[in-house]
């Protein structure tokens, strides 16, 4: 598989970002860099794989204040919607 240079370094910030439990997506990664989702979620396993990384799930809590920062959502309905998250 030739090595897509864009994908290869948006993966690497997503693999950060998910070891980092910073709540962004592979879909916010997209936005900014020249992979699309699927590429970049293709070279994270592909990444992890190469370096025997183990790469968690993304956090609920990280991703719920992400969304809430974007929307400008008050501090208890952050409350609320984390714990809803961390009950599922």
């Amino acid at each position: 598989m030739p090595i897509d240079r864009d994908a290869l370094a948006a993966a690497a910030l997503y693999c950060a970002c998910r070891e980092r439990q910073t709540g962004r997506t592979a879909g916010d990664i997209e936005r900014v860099a020249r992979a699309d989702e699927r590429q970049i979620s293709r070279r994270l396993w592909w990444i992890a794989d190469e370096c025997s990384l183990e790469v968690p799930p993304p956090s609920v809590e990280a991703r719920v204040r992400v969304v809430a920062a974007r929307l400008d959502a008050r501090r208890e309905v952050v409350r609320d919607a984390v714990d809803a998250g961390e009950n599922v």
